[in-house]
């Protein structure tokens, strides 16, 4: 069962209200002028959630990853492409002005 309490008893019973939060292992909810403000929790239950954190953004980098490579190969199998080497050839036929009228640039 949640707990709620107001800031003014967190001011009178601090010590007593980690011991129960950290025995019960249940978190602590602390009002200010009847408005949720912090909650007071066992360092375990933080620890495992942060490790969950971590968990799921490891695995939405991995997902993102594997969508973008699903995406570069339709790309790949869809049609043409430029190589690199066609890229620093236009580049460098740019440079030297010849084939300005080239469609291919």
């Amino acid at each position: 069962m949640l707990k709620i309490i107001k800031v003014t008893e967190l001011r009178q019973k601090t010590a007593e209200l980690i011991e129960r939060v950290s025995r019960d292992k249940e978190p602590v909810i602390i009002v200010v002028r009847s408005s949720p403000k912090v909650v007071i929790e066992p360092v375990e239950n933080y620890q495992e959630r942060e490790k969950l954190i971590k968990e799921l953004r490891r695995r939405n980098f991995e997902l993102e990853t594997l969508a973008s490579l699903e995406e570069a190969r339709r790309g790949l199998e869809s049609g043409p492409f430029t190589t690199g080497n066609q890229i620093i050839e236009r580049a460098e036929k740019q440079a030297d002005g010849s084939n300005l009228h080239d469609p291919a640039l």
